[in-house]
């Protein structure tokens, strides 16, 4: 069992499954792979980002994460067999193939702490379309004020 999903998440999560809704996608079919999508969408503060464009590499995460697990159970039991050490140079190749795939999704995903925490420690908000400044405004009136500034800088 990946250290990732414990008893206490998956308890965690049945028990929030009856207030939070989460649409699972039809590609991801093991009961791993469900359990492993709703923890990382319920658990990611930057949930709002997750929409349907982003859906295919938060499922490619998903499986990284799962085949990450598997060669990281095969390093451990490799590493207790010292006549193999060629087939646990391999895993470890394919480790660190896996571990550079997941932190480009997780970038990607804006699932980072320097995406999900602003520079004061707190969380990062998510800015709107309309600026404090421009309340009130016609769009025209917006658009014609950030030209300005843009010309301007």
């Amino acid at each position: 069992m990946s250290a990732f999903i414990n008893e206490d998440t998956e308890k965690r999560l049945r028990d929030l499954s009856d207030y939070i809704h989460v649409d699972i996608p039809h590609e991801l079919t093991s009961e791993r792979e469900k359990a492993l999508y709703r923890t990382f969408y319920l658990d990611n503060p930057s949930a709002h980002a997750m929409t349907k464009t982003v859906e295919p590499l938060l499922v490619q995460y998903v499986r990284e994460k799962l085949n990450s697990d598997y060669l990281n159970d095969r390093i451990e039991e490799l590493k207790l067999d010292p006549t193999k050490s060629g087939e646990l140079l391999k895993f470890l190749r394919a480790q660190s193939v896996s571990t550079s795939t997941m932190t480009s999704l997780l970038v990607k995903l804006k699932a980072t702490p320097s995406a999900t925490v602003g520079y004061r420690g707190g969380p990062k908000t998510v800015e709107t379309k309309e600026k404090p400044w421009e309340f009130g405004m016609t769009p025209e009136e917006i658009a014609e004020s950030r030209r300005k500034l843009a010309r301007s800088h």
